[in-house]
């Protein structure tokens, strides 16, 4: 079972799907607590709307009608049994899924077991106080089809992701 913070219908935002609809599940629970957080909502136990299984969150999905999906959070890949949900969400080829994680979690396992599913990695800079967390090793993992975001609170940020850009 997973708790779920909130699950709706809206315009992507960013990535790969920018501008186009997409089904959006929020999940509880982060393993960082960076300084710009906007989504501190999601950590406390006492916003969870709905307590879903993955046939659940899976079968909301369908209900849509809207092929692009993004898992969020929190952090998704943080979730006990979260291979339920990528399972599901892998193998069916009507879905473009993403998952917005957030780099302080090994993705390799994730990407070997769903090759259909897009990583869109969010690189904690310096400003976040998080970058000490950041598994440097995703960057050698990623494929064209993910994303790298970097959040930029900071000229030092912005020459840090530049860094990082020139050298992966």
């Amino acid at each position: 079972m997973f708790n779920i913070i909130e699950k709706f219908v809206s315009i992507d935002g960013e990535g790969p799907t920018a501008g186009e609809l997409a089904t959006f599940i929020r999940f509880q629970g982060c393993n960082l607590r960076c300084s710009w957080c906007d989504t501190t909502y999601s950590f406390d136990k006492s916003e969870i709307t709905e307590v879903l299984s993955a046939e659940e969150i899976y079968d909301y999905i369908k209900s849509t009608g809207v092929s692009n999906v993004t898992l969020t959070g929190g952090e998704p890949l943080f979730q006990e049994n979260i291979d339920e949900v990528l399972s599901l969400l892998n193998d069916d080829k009507n879905l473009v899924v993403h998952i917005e994680t957030n780099g302080a979690i090994d993705i390799i396992p994730f990407k070997e077991k769903y090759p259909n599913i897009i990583f869109i990695l969010d690189y904690k800079l310096a400003s976040s106080n998080m970058t000490h967390l950041m598994k440097l090793d995703n960057f050698n993992h990623v494929t064209n089809k993910d994303v790298y975001k970097f959040v930029l609170g900071s000229n030092e940020d912005l020459q840090e992701a530049y860094e990082l850009i020139t050298k992966f």
